[in-house]
């Protein structure tokens, strides 16, 4: 499979793109593509996979941490079993000092995807959480996973949610990110929107050390560089693997929405 814009094929695409990332002082968050599945054997090869790629971000001493979606583990069809790989999972990262990470899916997964997170956290297992901001539930459970220690990474959302409107969601953003600071926690802002961006530069400069700009491959590499350049924390998320179509679909259709209200991301 040849790479595109959006994603690498294989591990040594990875591992070239996450050099030349630390090069500069970006982490990378390290993705690895896998449908849903109820299939214990595609579970825990699925496991597996993520076992090695830890075993080589450790390796290589790289600034890198792994990032898992819940549903391929089984998290709608077996939830024990899914929390139970996962839990692994979070406890195999930690043995080898790398950080743990986990995506959010559409919002009918969103109750057990924080059941399980917590679930990590309060086994003593470090764990960041995308939390989507189009959903109106957000904020509560921004509440709930400062009350146990877990970092968010907060997105705009790519799957649907309660709210459209590009403006409120920015709205909606601002207010996220100024809780958890106010909390005294730490915030990742996935964002390639320059106005936020922008008003996070202005905002929080002497609170720095508890932000961290998230991008996604394919968007913002003259930002990204920028920023990291500054000495802002800055990670860009690396999905890789086969089964990347939806993924690419879900990128696709960000840019022709944004477009679609004549807007457009960070260069």
């Amino acid at each position: 499979m040849a790479a595109n814009r959006w994603t690498c094929p294989d591990i040594s695409c990875v591992l070239e793109r996450c050099r030349e990332n630390n090069g500069e002082n970006i982490r990378c968050i390290l993705h690895i593509f896998g449908p849903p599945s109820a299939d214990h054997v595609v579970q825990e090869a699925l496991a597996g996979n993520y076992r090695s790629l830890t075993d080589t971000i450790a390796a290589g001493k790289l600034s890198a941490s792994i990032s898992i979606k819940p549903t391929p583990f089984g998290l709608m069809s077996d939830y024990p079993g899914a929390e139970r790989i996962i839990l692994d999972l979070a406890e195999y990262a930690a043995g080898a000092s790398v950080p743990f990470e986990m995506d959010m899916e559409g919002r009918g997964t969103v109750d057990r995807t924080l059941r399980v997170a917590v679930s990590c956290r309060d086994a003593g297992f470090p764990v960041t959480l995308a939390v989507q901001a189009n959903l109106d539930r957000t904020a509560d459970d921004l509440a709930l996973l400062h009350s146990h220690g877990i970092v968010p990474r907060i997105v705009k959302g790519t799957y649907p949610g309660d709210v459209k409107d590009f403006t409120a969601i920015q709205k909606r953003m601002r207010t996220l990110i100024e809780d958890i600071i106010e909390r005294g926690g730490r915030v990742q802002a996935g964002t390639h929107d320059p106005d936020l961006i922008a008003w996070i530069e202005e905002h929080f400069e002497a609170d720095r050390d508890r932000i961290e700009f998230g991008f996604l491959m394919g968007l913002a590499d003259r930002t990204r560089i920028r920023l990291a350049g500054q000495g802002w924390a800055v990670s860009e998320y690396i999905p890789f693997g086969d089964d990347r179509g939806a993924y690419v679909t879900r990128r696709e259709r960000y840019l022709r929405e944004l477009h679609e209200i004549s807007r457009a991301p960070v260069p």
